[in-house]
C-alpha cells in the first residue's frame, strides 16, 4: 500500500497509551500554487479524535468523529519513514471539503522562542511576516488555541498526540512522564497552557477571532 493524497495512518501514542487515525494531505495537490513551484509544507494531518486502546483493523467512519487537535503541518513523511515509527496504513478515504480548510497560526515575535508579543498568519501556507500574506500582531491570550506555524517532524506529531491524550484525561505529560527530548520541552512549554481542542466550540477551532480590531 503505497501513501497517496487521502491514506489514513494509524500513529501509536506514546508509553504504549493506544492508537490514533491520522489522514494525510499532500500539500502541493490539495494547495498548488499559481507559479507551478512546490509548497513549503510538504503535508498536512487531521488527526481525528478517536483513541483506541488496541490497534485497530478497520477505518472508522469519521463524519461523526471532531479532530483531536488543528491539522498540522508535517515534514519527512514518505514510504519508507512511517515505518520506522511504527506508523500503519490502513487505507484511503476520500478528500472532502472540511480537508481543505485550514486553520489560522501564530508565532512568536521577535522569532524567537518565549518572545512576548505574537503574530498571527492566515494559514501554514502564507505564514512569512513581509511576503504580502495577512497577519496581524496580537498578544499570547488572544492565540492559546491556534497552532504555532511550525512544520513538525514525524515523532512530535506522536507526542502532540500523547500530550493532548493525557490533557483530556486530566492528565500532564510532563508530571507524569516526564519529557524524554529537549524538544519535547520546548513543546511542552508551547502547548501547556492551551486549551482542549476538542471541547473549544467550533466557532473559534483553528480562527483568530480579532481580524478586523
Amino acid at each position: 500500500m503505497k501513501l497517496k493524497n487521502g491514506s489514513i495512518f494509524i500513529i501509536p501514542l506514546m508509553y504504549d497509551l493506544g492508537w490514533a487515525f491520522a489522514k494525510y494531505l499532500d500539500a502541493d495537490i490539495m494547495f498548488p500554487r499559481e507559479d507551478g513551484r512546490r509548497n513549503h509544507t510538504e503535508a498536512i494531518l487531521r488527526i481525528h479524535n478517536c483513541i483506541l486502546k488496541e490497534k485497530p483493523k478497520v477505518i472508522p467512519d469519521f463524519s461523526e468523529i471532531d479532530l483531536l487537535l488543528n491539522p498540522l503541518a508535517v515534514t519527512g513523511i514518505n514510504n519508507r519513514n512511517y515505518k520506522q515509527l511504527n506508523w500503519e496504513m490502513l487505507g484511503y478515504t476520500p478528500v472532502i471539503e472540511e480537508d481543505y480548510i485550514l486553520p489560522n497560526v501564530k508565532s512568536f515575535w521577535p522569532p524567537i522562542e518565549n518572545s512576548e508579543e505574537y503574530v498571527v498568519y492566515e494559514n501554514i501556507l502564507n505564514s512569512f511576516v513581509g511576503n504580502g500574506y495577512k497577519y496581524l500582531m496580537t498578544d499570547k491570550e488572544k492565540t492559546l488555541h491556534l497552532e504555532f506555524n511550525d512544520h513538525i517532524g514525524m515523532g512530535i506529531v506522536m507526542f502532540r498526540i500523547t500530550m493532548e491524550f493525557l490533557k483530556i484525561q486530566g492528565k500532564d505529560i510532563k508530571e507524569q512522564y516526564g519529557l524524554e527530548k529537549p524538544i519535547h520541552e520546548i513543546m511542552y512549554n508551547r502547548y501547556c497552557d492551551s486549551p482542549i481542542f476538542s471541547q473549544l466550540p467550533s466557532e473559534i477551532k483553528g480562527k483568530y477571532q480579532y481580524w478586523d480590531l
